[in-house]
């Protein structure tokens, strides 16, 4: 038993299903006390595999993104008159204006959750599998600046 349990992970590993390697015994001994059908064994040791790639996908996609913080728009709090109301947030959540390639620029005084809530959108449209980055207006004015000056730099 010992021999097929390698033989598995060895080719779990070939075939790059890294957590199915690592988690096989674990889900075998688990197999045994259920004794699952062999489509619902086989369902859950691919359901396995890609929990793990689709968390590690969202984590890539977050390093990417340059996220500051991990917002959960879950908790954002609505009481806080910030100029957004309950449902302009539900209806920023479904990311509608993604699909329609819409660009958001939030503005407003410091300490009103424009970052919070671009950090939540950014987040909620990073699970769904969408690319962004998070960039603060700063950021862009900088960009702008160097562009300026190499542009200048190059006319020399």
């Amino acid at each position: 038993m010992e021999r097929t349990i390698t033989t598995i992970q060895d080719h779990a590993r070939e075939l790059n299903l890294t957590r199915l390697a690592v988690t096989v015994d674990v889900l075998l001994e688990e197999a045994r006390k259920s004794e699952p059908s062999y489509s619902d064994f086989a369902l859950t040791l691919l359901e396995t595999e890609l929990s793990c790639r689709r968390r590690a996908h969202l984590e890539r996609r977050r390093k990417i993104a340059n996220l500051p913080l991990l917002h959960d728009l879950d908790h954002y709090d609505s009481g806080v008159q910030n100029g957004i109301s309950q449902v302009q947030l539900q209806q920023l959540r479904q990311l509608l204006w993604l699909d329609q390639n819409y660009n958001l620029i939030l503005i407003g005084p410091s300490g009103t959750g424009k970052s919070y809530l671009a950090g939540g959108l950014c987040h909620k449209a990073l699970k769904l599998g969408y690319r962004a980055l998070f960039r603060t207006m700063d950021d862009h004015i900088q960009t702008i600046r160097f562009k300026e000056i190499t542009a200048a730099a190059a006319r020399e």
